[in-house]
């Protein structure tokens, strides 16, 4: 939400559904002082869970060589970036029982799709919940670093 002051432009015309230039402008201006210039630039990214890559931990190699199919398909299509729909590797139950001191490694099923991501040259983030592996979904989700409790 964008809450400011700014000049309405006299050239300003009304579009539905979009804001006056001048508001545009002064949003642009207000972000860029907050946040500064770009550093990163603009990347085309796509999200595995919305493209039906695997949403549970891989079985087994054949599901895991449906998603690297999948990489490829992004790759053709001039994406390079990819948020795994996986949390946290794809091993949902072992993500849910993790206590606060566990260190994670992904196993070797989720390794091999990264392995493949890199080869290719798709850029790879995990997917961001950061204290439940699957809020949304009351079957899988679990709290992420469960506390181990004394005694």
């Amino acid at each position: 939400m964008y809450l400011g002051v700014y000049r309405r432009q006299s050239g300003d015309v009304e579009q539905v559904g979009l804001p006056l230039q001048s508001e545009s402008d002064a949003m642009v201006a207000m972000t860029s002082a907050i946040l500064g210039p770009p550093r990163h630039g603009f990347v085309p990214m796509a999200c595995g869970w919305w493209c039906e890559m695997e949403h549970n931990t891989y079985k087994d190699e054949a599901h895991v060589e449906r998603d690297l199919r999948s990489i490829d398909f992004l790759k053709n299509l001039g994406i390079d970036w990819l948020a795994d729909n996986h949390p946290w590797g794809g091993e949902t139950d072992r993500m849910n029982n993790l206590k606060e001191t566990d260190g994670y490694k992904p196993g070797p099923l989720p390794s091999k799709k990264y392995e493949y991501a890199r080869k290719v040259g798709m850029k790879m983030v995990l997917w961001p919940t950061m204290n439940n592996t699957h809020p949304w979904w009351p079957e899988k989700g679990g709290r992420s670093c469960r506390r181990r409790r004394n005694g």
